[in-house]
């Protein structure tokens, strides 16, 4: 199911929060429970990306994997309760960062293009 067929057939969804692999307030679990408690059909999970540098905001790129691993589990957990999507909040940072990276190629990036490319026209404006 596309960004666009999920937004125009229901309004329960959550298509963007912060885990506890960025910047986020609770873990991944605490916030699935929470979106089927409260009805949401479908709910996504989009921490702040890795960079090439330290950021207390940002996942680390160890963090990857371990955050793909917690997704499946809970993707099947939920199976047939809620719809979940795996993506990340990709920043850029200019010609030598941003979703187009290889490192990124899994994730759905319709959210994180958006941003990615806006950002880069309002810099381009200034």
């Amino acid at each position: 199911m596309t960004v666009k067929e999920i937004i125009s057939s229901t309004r329960s969804y959550n298509l963007h929060s912060h885990t506890q692999f960025c910047d986020g307030r609770a873990d991944m679990a605490r916030f699935a429970d929470a979106a089927v408690k409260a009805g949401y059909k479908h709910y996504g999970f989009t921490p702040h990306s890795p960079i090439p540098f330290h950021s207390p905001c940002n996942m680390e790129q160890s963090q990857v994997e371990e955050y793909i691993s917690e997704f499946n589990r809970l993707k099947e957990e939920y199976r047939g309760r809620i719809n979940l999507y795996l993506s990340m909040e990709i920043d850029y940072l200019g010609e030598a960062w941003g979703a187009y990276m290889t490192i990124f190629p899994r994730f759905l990036l319709t959210t994180s293009l958006v941003q990615s490319t806006s950002y880069r026209l309002l810099m381009e404006k200034r």
